[in-house]
């Protein structure tokens, strides 16, 4: 009996076994919460868009000068990438989007898509595919299929300036309307700038910087803990609440927000 009361007193007030079962419930936490969100089927379309504005208003500031695009007269002209994808883990199939909601880029009305080309279609089987309307405001895309991580990316040249100028409508049964994850903004260039948007490979290093500050903090709590610096239960609780939201806020903001293979959309113009 004695011994047993000994033990009991020893794990009492052992603060490694604190430390040990604290550490153990934030991993139980995290690990339940990534193989919950693995397991859980969910279709997520996401689409990115970036643009460029080449020209704006210079024919109507130069009177002599005329700018044409397929012998079509015009005074802006903007490049914009659409990237489309499924970041979800359950398959969207073609006939998952509604004949009354299709996946449509739109123009806003009174400029004109000029062109309209894929760039990338990260599967073949996939059979990404667009189609422009007669009158050029607005373009279709269609699939056979799309996987987790799988899609493409569109180029649109129009006559809008910026990327609010595109809207993106659609639906996909048992998901919703399209999500629209950010992308650092492009540098609206004109002929007289000389500004450069950041590269992929120093926006990676950007990344990673940036996922040491995060992961700072939470580090440094932990090595409190191992010094026994913190090893109240309240303190040990309230540590572990810091560390989830850090880690969770540090990862919303480092993590891609296009799938790996897309290098495309952020290469430069």
């Amino acid at each position: 009996m004695n011994s047993f009361l000994q033990l009991a007193d020893w794990l009492g007030t052992n603060p490694w076994l604190s430390i040990a079962s604290f550490i153990i419930a934030v991993i139980s936490v995290v690990l339940a919460i990534i193989f919950y969100s693995k397991s859980k089927k969910v279709k997520s379309p996401c689409y990115a868009i970036r643009s460029i504005n080449i020209v704006r208003d210079l024919v109507s500031k130069i009177e002599s000068l005329e700018m044409l695009f397929g012998g079509q007269q015009i005074e802006n002209l903007t490049v914009t990438k659409i990237a489309f994808w499924n970041a979800g883990n359950d398959t969207i199939n073609s006939h998952d989007i509604p004949i009354a909601e299709p996946l449509t880029v739109h123009i806003k009305k009174g400029y004109q898509i000029l062109d309209a080309k894929i760039l990338y279609s990260k599967n073949p089987a996939n059979q990404f595919s667009i189609s422009t309307s007669d009158d050029h405001s607005f373009v279709n895309l269609q699939f056979d299929y799309i996987d987790k991580e799988e899609g493409g990316v569109i180029q649109l040249i129009h006559t809008g300036i910026t990327d609010e100028d595109i809207e993106i409508s659609g639906t996909i049964k048992g998901a919703g309307k399209l999500i629209k994850k950010y992308v650092p903004r492009s540098d609206k260039i004109y002929p007289s700038s000389q500004s450069k948007q950041p590269s992929a490979k120093s926006r990676k290093l950007g990344r990673y910087f940036l996922s040491i500050l995060l992961f700072g903090l939470p580090l440094t709590i932990l090595a409190n803990i191992f010094k026994g610096e913190i090893n109240e239960i309240g303190e040990l609780l309230f540590s572990g609440l810091i560390i989830l939201v850090y880690w969770g806020f540090g990862y919303h903001i480092i993590k891609r927000r296009i799938p790996k293979g897309f290098d495309i959309f952020e290469e430069e113009f």
